[in-house]
């Protein structure tokens, strides 16, 4: 599975030229109707780390050079956070994993208070690949349909990609996925205003362990993600287009016979 204060004070830290706004696709986030915040309509300003953030003091010298990904996670024993091989946790809800290759090329910025998070690169190459993703238990969603939604803004991308997977805890290794959404689109790549991202899956097989959602940033750039969203929905107020998603993710995977103990594909 290779597979933030935005609201700017406009003034001083996050300053848009205007020529450039301009060039980009019109589609911004609804207006915040509360707290007096401004949204800036533009593709946005590199991501520069919050303040106080204890995985931004995690040393990350050993991700240099590796090509495997790596996740940082709490480390009970420690107390701390730790950066290790990726084998993919479980977490509570709404809590942001970073995960990826030569993370030492990134930085991330996960505020808590309800504005944008982002990744973004260091300098303007990087060889590697990072996510901001949820990996939460799947037992409460299952046979469930669930959709992922969420404002997106790039700056010079390489690639940016989205998902919405479950799979079942098997190890050592990756999850064994069980239901899957597909791709959402084309990789995003490039400068790009607001733009909002939808992503649908289920019902849920009763074997699903974890569902897993976010971004992923590929190469060079910096993404932003304002509102992410995950949600049980009911399947009459689908969507035509989350429908025909659906219809799709449901027959891959009727192929790779995965969900049939929960009767769920047909």
């Amino acid at each position: 599975m290779r597979i933030g204060k935005f609201f700017a004070i406009v003034s001083t830290a996050l300053l848009l030229r205007s020529e450039v706004c301009s060039a980009q696709t019109s589609a911004a986030p609804p207006d915040p109707t509360d707290a007096g915040e401004v949204i800036v309509r533009a593709y946005p300003p590199h991501c520069h780390p919050g303040s106080g953030d204890p995985q931004d003091q995690v040393d990350l010298s050993g991700a240099a050079g590796r090509s495997e990904q790596q996740v940082i996670k709490f480390d009970q024993a420690s107390g701390k956070y730790i950066l290790t091989a990726d084998d993919y946790p479980t977490t509570a809800p709404g809590v942001w994993q970073r995960d990826g290759s030569r993370l030492h090329e990134f930085v991330f910025r996960v505020p808590t208070d309800g504005n944008p998070l982002c990744i973004g690169t260091r300098t303007s190459k990087t060889l590697g690949l990072a996510q901001l993703r949820q990996a939460i238990d799947a037992k409460p969603y299952r046979r469930k349909i669930l959709r992922f939604t969420a404002w997106v803004a790039t700056r010079q991308v390489n690639a940016v990609r989205f998902w919405l997977v479950a799979g079942t805890n098997e190890r050592p290794k990756f999850l064994n996925i069980v239901a899957s959404s597909g791709n959402w689109k084309e990789p995003v790549t490039g400068s790009k205003s607001w733009f909002p991202v939808s992503l649908t899956i289920g019902p849920l097989p009763c074997n699903a362990d974890q569902i897993s959602f976010g971004v992923t940033l590929d190469g060079r750039g910096d993404v932003w993600m304002y509102k992410p969203t995950l949600e049980a929905i009911d399947k009459r107020g689908l969507t035509g287009e989350e429908k025909g998603q659906l219809d799709k993710a449901t027959a891959a995977m009727r192929s790779l016979d995965h969900g049939g103990t929960c009767g769920l594909l047909g």
